[in-house]
């Protein structure tokens, strides 16, 4: 699914100052904690509040057994939810391997007009746009919850296969793609042909040169571009410097 979102929409998104820092408010085990720490602080309240035919006495101290350790859980989960969000950058960084500068664009990219989310299910829930992947003039977020932010112009293959060989030797249908970072590769199993054509042939629009099949040949070698990408991203490099190379000349 592709579609440019409302100026209303984009706004909620950035709410923190940042569409990154947005996305890496994900569920997750300090969430949890907040939560049942919250609902444990409730059912002691009620357990004191409402009449349970259990003496007042009784009624207060499973109160409290269950509101103060509640109360202290959701504490916890603040605490910790406090210091993961306080790193997003770094962790943005180190996941991503772009700088600071680049993350900074990225977001700055984002508020401009032309912006386009990207997703494999429709669904627009909270918890669905924070897993939104989007699309920048010079940038590229793709879906899920992990941290896979690419410069555009590093893009180096983009396609879905149904000969995605797991690990039990059958066939998976994959939304692959990666960038001239070999240790960074994004897969998206199982996958859906359709979404996964419209996200593709967007990109192909944005980059012509990616590679948008999974078994393809050039200069008399075949390529794999699942088994072999790190060949793939090799081919890419020597082509580009090629071109660069004769374009030195020509100046």
């Amino acid at each position: 699914m592709i579609f440019a979102p409302e100026e209303r929409l984009k706004k909620k998104m950035q709410k923190d100052g940042s569409v990154l820092k947005y996305m890496y408010r994900t569920a997750g085990a300090k969430r949890g904690l907040i939560i049942g720490g919250l609902l444990l602080f409730l059912v002691g309240i009620l357990l004191y509040a409402v009449p349970m035919g259990i003496d007042r006495t009784t009624a207060l101290w499973l109160g409290v057994a269950m509101a103060v350790p509640g109360g202290l859980l959701s504490a916890g989960g603040l605490i910790l939810e406090k210091n993961r969000l306080s790193k997003w950058q770094e962790v943005w960084e180190e996941k991503t391997g772009l700088s600071r500068a680049d993350l900074l664009q990225a977001d700055r990219e984002f508020k401009q007009p032309g912006t386009v989310l990207l997703a494999f299910e429709k669904s627009m829930d909270n918890a669905s746009l924070k897993e939104m992947g989007f699309l920048t003039e010079n940038y590229l977020k793709m879906p899920g919850t992990a941290q896979y932010l690419y410069r555009l112009e590093d893009m180096v293959a983009c396609f879905y296969t149904d000969q995605f060989i797991r690990e039990d030797g059958g066939y998976d249908h994959a939304f692959v793609a990666y960038s001239t970072d070999k240790t960074r590769p994004y897969m998206w199993i199982p996958a859906m042909q359709e979404p996964s054509d419209e996200i593709i042939k967007m990109l192909e629009r944005c980059n012509p040169g990616l590679v948008t099949t999974h078994f393809f040949a050039c200069e008399g070698r075949r390529f794999d571009a699942v088994r072999g990408f790190e060949e793939v991203i090799d081919l890419h490099n020597q082509i580009l410097e090629r071109r660069m190379k004769q374009e030195a000349e020509r100046t």
